[in-house]
């Protein structure tokens, strides 16, 4: 059985209020999971879509009596060949698992809020609503970050806007170091317990990372895997130790 671990520079304090405190989520996966990492292809012929629309005319003309020349096809190769468009982020699809041994408030419903609060807008005061996902404030930082072997985001350098990010990782499988909850959809147990509490909790969610995926994600994460052992990735402290895995050797380069 594997196990995912979420770490965020927010959670919970003990009014239930969202402070920058890390936190790092140690979840056992007990259903399959999917990751979606997809680049996305054009041809050259869309770059001057009027050559394309001249070389379809042409060959069409060219067809009419049941042959091609070999020129007409050599052109309708170079034009229809697949070029790189865009890679999309790294996307994890996962149901996250939350039971009740001792304490449902701690067990249960405060690591799903907190994920659900890393998700919805946070509102600040009385005037300000600070939104989730990327934006101009934490942008800059997350591109930075990508300089850096992958490295996670510096919180200290970008505000609490940094904390709405998290780091994603998954032994063996996927490292994300920035990542945003995309989608959290909970489902709560009809049975309680007598402090009141729902007696376990899932919650499906999307992790995509902040920016386009690289082979890194998985190269770094089976590196980081052979290095601990499929252990000791917390510190002292039981946060994820991303020093450590941002230093893990990368055969890959």
């Amino acid at each position: 059985m594997n196990t995912i671990y979420i770490h965020s520079d927010y959670s919970l304090d003990g009014k239930n209020n969202f402070v920058e405190k890390p936190k790092t989520f140690v979840v056992p996966i007990l259903e399959d999971f999917t990751i979606e990492a997809q680049s996305e292809f054009a041809s050259f012929g869309d770059l001057v879509p009027a050559i394309a629309d001249l070389t379809g005319m042409l060959t069409t003309a060219s067809t009419i009596d049941g042959s091609l020349g070999r020129g007409t096809a050599n052109i309708n190769n170079m034009l229809s060949a697949q070029r790189w468009q865009r890679t999309n982020p790294v996307k994890i699809s996962v149901t996250l698992h939350f039971y009740t041994k001792t304490d449902p408030a701690e067990e249960v419903i405060r690591p799903v809020n907190t994920l659900l609060g890393l998700h919805l807008p946070l509102k600040l005061g009385d005037k300000n609503i600070r939104l989730p996902g990327i934006n101009a404030n934490n942008m800059k930082a997350v591109v930075e970050s990508l300089d850096k072997n992958t490295g996670k985001v510096d919180a200290s350098k970008g505000g609490q806007d940094i904390s709405m990010l998290v780091a994603v990782f998954i032994p063996g499988v996927v490292y994300i170091p920035n990542a945003f909850v995309y989608d959290a959809k909970p489902t709560y147990s009809r049975q309680i317990t007598e402090s009141g509490y729902p007696l376990w909790a899932t919650l499906e969610c999307q992790f995509w990372g902040a920016s386009m995926a690289l082979t890194e994600n998985f190269t770094l994460a089976m590196n980081i895997t052979s290095k601990y052992n499929n252990s000791g990735y917390l510190d002292d402290t039981g946060q994820l130790n991303l020093s450590a895995t941002a230093g893990a050797t990368d055969t890959t380069r």
